[in-house]
């Protein structure tokens, strides 16, 4: 299993005499792997004849979330960073994304 997390965080102070402006940006980004892979090998004897069998199989999963939250509209009081402190409502995305593949083999001889 593979798993792998990143955190975003951007803090703009805003511009001119009064730091008018600014914004504030969060994100959250995890993503997650999984493989299963198995295999067994048979093999059997008849008197003078033999016979093999292959069984194998593998399964694969993966899964992406992603979350974004930010600031509309500047900041109401200068340098406090947090969602409440948006002059407008605050903007907010999420994504999810899972996507498996499985297979099955067989070999005989």
């Amino acid at each position: 299993m593979n798993h792998y997390s990143s955190f975003y965080e951007s803090k703009n102070l805003g511009q001119g005499y009064a730091n008018d402006g600014g914004s504030y940006e969060l994100r959250n980004n995890q993503n997650i792997s999984r493989t299963l892979k198995m295999m067994a090998n048979m093999n059997k004897e008849f008197g003078d004849f033999s016979t093999g069998l292959i069984l194998g199989g593998e399964l694969y999963d993966t899964e992406s979330q992603t979350t974004r939250t930010w600031t509309n509209g500047g900041l109401i009081v200068p340098g406090k960073f947090y969602m409440g402190n948006s002059k407008a409502n605050f903007g907010n995305r999420s994504l999810c994304e899972r996507n498996k593949t499985n297979q099955f083999i067989v070999l005989h001889g």
